[in-house]
């Protein structure tokens, strides 16, 4: 018999089993060994500095050519960006014969300036080409007829006058003659002297001058008289801009001679009646201008029109505009430090049109290079009449170079092009190493036609390197005690500014050395450089004395000029006499590991901030740095400083340890989605992205909960697919994702809920018999909906089918009477399942044959012999009696 604690113990066994198969399996996922990131949700106060040796950052190499766009308009309409100058209107005739002094011929000069700027011509006579040679010893007397016929610019400054330049053993000498002038006369100076002869306009003069008494009465040189001549003259007229008319002078019968009357001009028509030009020399010029133009531009609003016109068949005509790219010049010039490829490169667009095969016509860009023992010029062809190279001729020689180089696209005409070249690959295939670049710019010419008028655009110029030249002083091409440090300006004195090879990387460093007094040890280099966002210092330095006896004051600091007015100060370290005080253009901050001794430290300061938070908001520009180190009195401070570099990110947000909880995500609840997210310099957001099945993308900020970030994404339903990734962006726009929209992560919602089943079914502690009836009153699965449903009677299945009846009926009778154990077993379709079992006993009474068919079992064997075969014979007479009568 089945006993009802074996029912217990069988159906708690059951109970187990089913735990032990449908239980959901939970994970945990594993914590990383990363420490989450403090997070950081707003701008960092200025006086806070942010940790050194941050990464994701990159060393900024930036355009350091201020308004290389052309956009600035100067004074007179040029670009502000260039120094510019232009021929002017310049006319020259030696065989001039509309009005002479006597004779046939006369010279004739004139000058007009443009609207941008003034103008002058000279005509000179070179007197090395005559063989005789005027020493002053001789009494050199020169004679001739001038006629200052027009200088309607007199008020404003135009001015005639003739200069002659004497050749001595102490060097050259020049006497100016004014023959017109509104204002008084320059003072004298060592080698200059100034004399005025002024006369009438308009009327012929004779000028007659002792030359050897004009330098006796000017100079007091104690020249050799028997070696000093007179090695050149020059008539010069100037205009003035925006001239009102052509200042003229005519001149004519010229003599040179000396005390014995001998002319030196006689065969070298000095009288002009050869008619022949070729003993003056002299240039006939028109007009060349450098204006802005908003006609035709690259980008921005304008760009730069360089233009020259030719009047006469004869007439040369140049603009030129140029600009320093150096920042003084010692023993070189300080210009940008060039030590591999990329370090310095020039670019620019440009635009040429001439007439072709016409005169001589061309343009180029030039850069001017020097070092100590050479120096040079690369002539960069932009545009020539002819489109040919062979125009030009290469120049070399113990120290100078001179090359012309043809651009890529040289023979375009009227079509913008690009140029790029860079300074370091060019001068290493010219075998002209350690040249340092300190003057670039464009020229136009054009000549020996009559109106001609190339024309040459530039836009978008550029000079691209790091903003300070040498920022880790590795440019130590030579060494001279004069110039210590090459590329950076400094008081020139090795006792107190150095280069030292105790550096922080590379080879070399910046020491800066203050004591016995001498307060003012710097490095400085003026720079240009926009302070814009995702701006930031990358220096390094190191204190390795600083006194304080209390005699003195020292401090080692570090400035900024910001647009040449203001400074903000990042002081390194001081001692007790040192005070400051913040005011409207100057601000300090005492920086991180302030004060410290013998380690180097890195300064990372965000520029902008510091910068906004002493001034406030600006189109701010960085225009020098300042390396100092200053003590007084007995005390001292020295102060190394290397790579002084800027820097900016240009890396997003680290996103690491994703976690979701639930880890395995359900049908019946939301998602929590979470990451520790951290940023070199400083977050912004971060976005939870979404889409559940076939929907479009939705998405959630994420916010800090237990120091990570934490979203959302909302219930979906079993079996739905459930993509997702994570965005996070900096303070700077970088963004990095966890995953993406075209590779997201995904989960499948899953369903780990056991279905619902309800069985009313009869006491356990009543004896079944007949026909019992079980009432399954509930019976579903909300998540993956019912997979099967089972009823099992002692281990034999009776009913299994998809759907749940609401009632199933079990004949009993059809059953031994015996101990049953029903089990009800429901599953879902994502494999979670629950069976309810019910113990049993059925009692169904016998029937007569069943209970005859049992006595037989249990008697049979003792009746024996004929009492039992008479016993059964009766027994059978009865039964058959029986059945007939009932069949009555």
């Amino acid at each position: 018999m089945f006993k009802r604690k074996s029912y217990i113990i069988l159906f708690s066994a059951l109970l187990l089993l089913q735990v032990l198969i449908f239980q959901p399996i939970q994970s945990k996922a594993t914590f990383s060994s990363l420490t989450a990131q403090p997070i950081q949700t707003f701008f960092q106060p200025a006086n806070e500095p942010i940790t050194a040796d941050v990464g994701g950052t990159e060393r900024i190499k930036t355009n350091v050519f201020r308004d290389g766009g052309c956009e600035v308009e100067g004074a007179y309409g040029q670009p502000a960006a260039f120094y510019t100058s232009g021929s002017g209107y310049n006319h020259a005739n030696h065989s001039y014969q509309d009005e002479v002094h006597s004779g046939s011929y006369g010279a004739y000069i004139s000058s007009r300036g443009t609207e941008q700027r003034n103008s002058q011509i000279s005509d000179s006579k070179y007197f090395l080409n005559i063989p005789e040679r005027s020493y002053l010893d001789e009494k050199i007397t020169l004679d001739f007829w001038y006629n200052a016929k027009a200088n309607p610019d007199h008020a404003l400054g135009a001015q005639i006058y003739f200069l002659v330049m004497i050749s001595t053993d102490i060097g050259n000498h020049y006497l100016h003659y004014y023959l017109s002038r509104v204002s008084g006369l320059p003072t004298n100076q060592t080698n200059f002297a100034y004399i005025d002869i002024r006369g009438s306009l308009n009327t012929w003069t004779n000028i007659v001058r002792n030359i050897t008494y004009d330098f006796e009465d000017s100079f007091s040189t104690g020249a050799d008289f028997s070696v000093s001549y007179i090695r050149q003259m020059y008539f010069y007229v100037t205009s003035v801009r925006n001239s009102a008319g052509d200042t003229i002078l005519l001149f004519d019968d010229i003599t040179c001679t000396n005390d014995t009357g001998f002319d030196y001009l006689l065969n070298v028509n000095g009288d002009f009646e050869d008619g022949n030009s070729n003993w003056w020399s002299d240039e006939d010029s028109g007009p060349g201008s450098v204006y802005l133009t908003s006609d035709d531009y690259t980008q921005g609003s304008s760009a730069m029109n360089m233009t020259a016109m030719t009047p006469l068949d004869y007439s040369n005509s140049y603009a030129h505009s140029y600009k320093e790219i150096n920042d003084g010049w010692e023993t070189v010039p300080k210009g940008y430090y060039c030590n591999q490829p990329g370090d310095l490169v020039f670019s620019f667009d440009w635009k040429y049109s001439d007439l072709p095969g016409i005169g001589t016509q061309y343009a180029y860009f030039l850069i001017h290079y020097s070092n100590e023992t050479v120096s040079g010029t690369n002539y960069f062809i932009l545009g020539d009449e002819s489109d040919n190279l062979a125009d030009f001729w290469n120049y070399t020689s113990s120290n100078w170079f001179q090359y012309y180089l043809a651009t890529d696209d040289l023979g375009v005409r009227d079509t913008w092009n690009h140029f790029e070249i860079d300074y370091y690959t060019i001068m290493t295939s010219l075998d002209l190493p350690n040249q340092i670049a300190y003057n670039v710019g464009f020229y136009l010419h054009c000549g020996q036609a009559e109106e001609l008028e190339p024309q040459l655009l530039v836009d978008d110029f550029k000079v691209t390197t790091y903003p300070i030249s040498d920022p880790s002083f590795e440019g130590v091409v030579s060494y001279n005690p004069s110039d210590p440090i090459l590329y950076w300006r400094t008081p020139n004195d090795p006792n107190y500014v150095n280069i030292t090879t105790d550096a922080y990387s590379g080879n070399y460093a910046a020491n800066l050395s203050s004591y016995g007094g001498y307060s003012n040890v710097y490095s400085r280099r003026r720079v240009y450089l926009p302070i814009v966002d995702n701006l930031f210092t990358d220096f390094w330095w190191r204190i390795d004395d600083l006194t304080d006896t209390g005699g003195g004051l020292a401090y080692t600091d570090l400035y900024l000029q910001i647009d040449q007015t203001r400074y903000i100060r990042y002081v390194l370290g001081n001692n007790s006499n040192y005070f400051v005080l913040n005011d409207s253009t100057h601000c300090f901050y005492y920086v991180e590991n302030h004060n410290q001794i013998g380690t180097w430290n890195n300064l990372f300061r965000n520029v902008t901030n510091d910068v906004i938070t002493a001034f406030g908001p600006g189109n701010w520009n960085i225009t020098e740095i300042s390396l100092s180190a200053s003590a007084t009195g007995t005390d001292k401070v020295t102060t190394i400083f290397d790579d002084i570099y800027f820097v900016r990110d240009i890396e997003g947000p680290t996103i690491v340890n994703l976690e979701l909880n639930p880890t395995e995500p359900a049908y019946n609840g939301t998602v929590e989605v979470s990451v520790d997210v951290y940023d070199n310099i400083l977050l912004d957001e971060v976005k939870l992205h979404y889409k559940i099945d076939d929907s479009a993308w939705g998405s959630t900020p994420m916010s800090v909960v237990a120091n990570k970030f934490v979203g959302t994404i909302p219930i979906a339903a079993y079996g739905v697919t459930c993509s997702y990734y994570i965005e996070a962006k900096d303070i700077w726009g970088f963004t990095s994702e966890l995953g993406s929209e075209t590779s997201p992560l995904t989960y499948v919602v899953g369903d780990f809920i056991n279905p619902v089943l309800v069985v009313d079914a009869p006491s356990e502690s009543v004896t079944l018999s007949g026909t019992v009836i079980f009432d399954i009153t509930e019976g579903y699965d909300v998540g993956s909906d019912i997979a099967s449903f089972d009823i099992i009677i002692n281990g034999t299945s009776v009913y299994s089918e998809i759907t749940v009846p609401t009632n199933y009926t079990w004949n009993t009778e059809e059953y031994e009477n015996a101990d049953y154990v029903v089990i009800f077993t429901i599953a879902d379709n994502a494999g979670n399942g629950l069976d309810l079992g019910f113990l049993y006993t059925v009692y169904n009474p016998p029937t007569q044959w069943e209970v005859f068919v049992a006595f037989m079992i249990k008697w049979g064997p003792y009746i024996g012999g004929g009492v039992g075969a008479l016993l059964i014979g009766i027994l059978a007479i009865v039964i058959v009696v029986r059945r007939k009568k009932r069949m009555r």
